[in-house]
C-alpha cells in the first residue's frame, strides 16, 4: 500500500489529517473521513509580505507628518495629537482587520508599540537637551497605547469576521 503525504493547499507543506489548520501557514480546511481535503477555507484579508510593508509605510508616513505639526516648546500640539491618536490609530485598526496573516500578528503590533515608544521619547528628549521628565514618558506612552489598543482592536475584528465567515460556509 502506496503511502500518500497530503499538503496544504495554500503552502504545500505536509499536515497532519487529524488537524484543522496547516502548522505552517495558518491555513484552515475541512478533511473528509477518507482524508481527502473536501474544502479549502479561505481566509478573509490579505495575505502577503506587500501588505504587511503597506502597514508600516502608513505607520512611518503618519508618525512623521504629525512631527510637522508638534510644538516642540510646548508638546501635544492639537493637530499632532489628532494625526497620532486618531488618524494613526484608525489608519492601523482598518489595515490589521484586514491583514491575514496568522503567527506573530499581536508581536508586531507590540513591537511597533515600543518603537513609537521609544523613538517618541527619543526625539522629545533630543529636543530639551535629553532632560527627561514624566510628561514626556507619560506622552509617548500614550501615542503608543493608542497604536497598540488600535492593533488588538484589528486584531480582534480581523478574528470576529473570520469566524463569522467560516461559521457559514
Amino acid at each position: 500500500m502506496k503511502a500518500t503525504i497530503h499538503k496544504c493547499p495554500s503552502c504545500s507543506a505536509p499536515i497532519n489529517l487529524e488537524a484543522k489548520e496547516c502548522e505552517f501557514c495558518g491555513a484552515e480546511f475541512l478533511i473528509s473521513d477518507k482524508g481527502k481535503i473536501i474544502k479549502n477555507i479561505k481566509d478573509f484579508g490579505a495575505k502577503s509580505n506587500w501588505f504587511f510593508g503597506l502597514i508600516l509605510f502608513g505607520v512611518v508616513t503618519f508618525y512623521i507628518l504629525g512631527w510637522f505639526f508638534e510644538d516642540t516648546n510646548y508638546w501635544l500640539n492639537d493637530k499632532a495629537v489628532i494625526i497620532w491618536l486618531v488618524i494613526l490609530p484608525i489608519w492601523i485598526l482598518t489595515v490589521t482587520s484586514v491583514w491575514a496573516n496568522k503567527w506573530g500578528a499581536i508581536l508586531y503590533g507590540v513591537i511597533i508599540s515600543l518603537l513609537i515608544f521609544i523613538s517618541h521619547t527619543i526625539i522629545m528628549g533630543y529636543y530639551r537637551n535629553w532632560h527627561f521628565n514624566d510628561d514626556y514618558f507619560g506622552i509617548s506612552g500614550m501615542f503608543a497605547g493608542g497604536v497598540l489598543g488600535a492593533w488588538l482592536t484589528g486584531r480582534l475584528i480581523h478574528y470576529l469576521i473570520k469566524k463569522s465567515r467560516n461559521k457559514n460556509l
